[in-house]
């Protein structure tokens, strides 16, 4: 009789928190902020790739490609940021509004990279 093989399964383990470093200037300094996010699960990926570009419909019945790219990239980042660390907000209440989305766009694609 063959002997059976055991069917081996992997499954590649998410970290607790993904950090990503981005240098900026702020007032004429260099600064090294560090951005702190939760991994994107599933749908949030999806959502993210999904609104990257998207049909639409235009005036004469046609459609057209837009791009979402900003709003995807904010979307994702809001979702998933836990915390920036070198960033002054000068006291914001809302520390995710205060932040340009240059900045969130720019650490999205190195955490989606």
């Amino acid at each position: 009789m063959a002997e059976e093989k055991k069917q081996v399964l992997f499954r590649v383990a998410q970290p607790e928190e993904i950090r990503v470093k981005i240098e900026l200037e702020q007032d004429g300094e260099a600064v090294s902020t560090l951005h702190i996010f939760r991994p994107p699960s599933a749908v949030d990926r999806k959502n993210y790739y999904s609104r990257l570009s998207y049909m639409e419909m235009t005036a004469g019945g046609g459609q057209r490609q837009v791009s979402g790219v900003i709003e995807a990239s904010e979307q994702l980042y809001d979702a998933c940021i836990k915390q920036v660390e070198g960033v002054d907000f000068g006291g914001a209440a809302d520390w995710k509004q205060a932040l340009p989305i240059e900045i969130k766009r720019a650490a999205v694609v190195l955490l989606m990279g």
